[in-house]
């Protein structure tokens, strides 16, 4: 993991999949950092809101792969009464922890929102267990 020749991008070599999940994980308001990796930043919140608007305008049981910051996955939970379940998946076991949280608030309500559904592990592994 380095900057490419100072240009600002991120290079991010080899197969992390072995460290990712317990790998050390920063988290503030604005920034989510894994094993020292950028995966998060609040400046990033119009699009992903804006993605999730797209995506939930159908509704009906919807697919979110990674949590984050829960920019897309908060705005999701706006759209009550169309995305029925709102399923994430997360690999990390420290934002795991953090969409369990927001699971079990989400849920507790009775005024149309979806229903959060956390799944742990890589979406290549989770996904062969979830309901079509």
């Amino acid at each position: 993991f380095c900057r490419s020749q100072g240009s600002g991008f991120y290079v991010v070599e080899g197969d992390h999949k072995s460290t990712w999940s317990s790998g050390a994980t920063a988290f503030t308001e604005d920034t989510l950092r894994i094993n020292n990796m950028p995966v998060m930043e609040s400046w990033e919140k119009p699009y992903m809101r804006r993605l999730a608007d797209e995506v939930s305008c159908c509704g009906g049981k919807l697919l979110e792969v990674g949590w984050g910051l829960a920019l897309s996955g908060s705005r999701v939970q706006e759209h009550k009464h169309t995305v029925t379940e709102h399923h994430v998946i997360e690999a990390n076991a420290t934002v795991f922890q953090q969409l369990k949280e927001f699971a079990a608030k989400e849920n507790a309500k009775s005024d149309g929102t979806p229903k959060v559904i956390p799944h742990f592990g890589l979406w290549r592994d989770v996904l062969k267990n979830i309901e079509k």
